[in-house]
């Protein structure tokens, strides 16, 4: 389904938005082939970390690299056919039809006279078949639900054929089969991945390597266990941690609760 998977690198970003440090010297590795996921609180930085490696935010400095070739001399089609983005919230234009909006992922490899060749509607259709709305096809957009419209736009960023996908909050609005479901997808895909996830044990379970972001600066990197130990959930997040095993998967699983009030942890 992809292209050949590419690395990303980002080092000493800082972002600033109305005079208010957002990011501060934030590195961050995401090596070929590697899921990285990214966590953090609310307000950490998340979102915008994702919008600055894809050229969405300006940084104030700070350099990103794609493929080893620094993002800011990338053209916007040479962009395009390297990184495909879904955002957290996708507007999707109410007068498409759903292999229609799709489509568009194509555009970067068609000129506009030449959509709707043979290969480009393969690629509309796997990517439809991937998120399981393939039924929809022809359904207008303005009648989907808000997880069937999160689907159809993780389908466009499928069908762009890209060898890095960066993912805010994929999982947003999915019930927890679909959720489930996406995060066994990725896999399976062939290519690089960047996805920031709110939930804990589900980015521990699914992602190579993890990021923890905290007010705008990395406070942990490293595989679940060590990038999110209990001292650091403590911490980041506020809450009390520890991983329980699942006796039929053997599978660690992270499990929290509030700390208790005398402790005077903000929430």
């Amino acid at each position: 389904m992809s292209s050949s998977p590419i690395a990303l690198s980002a080092k000493g970003i800082e972002v600033r938005i109305d005079g208010r440090r957002i990011l501060d010297d934030v590195e961050l590795d995401v090596p070929a082939g590697s899921i990285v996921g990214i966590v953090g609180p609310n307000g950490s930085g998340k979102s915008t970390l994702m919008r600055t490696v894809v050229g969405l935010q300006p940084m104030r400095s700070g350099t990103v690299e794609i493929a080893g070739r620094r993002a800011d001399t990338l053209r916007a089609r040479e962009r395009a056919r390297l990184i495909a983005f879904v955002g957290q919230e996708v507007d999707l234009p109410p007068d498409l039809l759903v292999h229609e909006y799709v489509a568009l992922g194509r555009l970067p490899y068609s000129q506009p006279w030449s959509m709707g060749r043979a290969d480009d509607r393969r690629a509309v259709m796997r990517a439809l078949n991937m998120v399981d709305m393939a039924a929809y096809r022809d359904t207008p957009v303005e009648r989907l639900s808000g997880g069937e419209r999160r689907r159809v736009a993780l389908a466009r960023g499928l069908a762009q054929h890209c060898g890095l996908l960066v993912l805010d909050e994929p999982t947003n609005h999915l019930d927890i089969r679909h959720q489930i479901g996406l995060l066994n997808l990725l896999p399976t895909l062939g290519t690089t991945i960047l996805v920031s996830l709110h939930d804990l044990d589900l980015a521990a379970h699914h992602c190579d390597s993890l990021v923890v972001l905290h007010d705008g600066r990395v406070r942990a990197a490293g595989p679940g266990d060590l990038a999110l130990s209990t001292s650091i959930v403590d911490e980041v997040f506020g809450v009390h941690a520890c991983r329980l095993v699942d006796p039929s998967t053997g599978r660690a699983h992270l499990v929290f609760d509030s700390p208790p009030p005398e402790e005077g942890r903000r929430p």
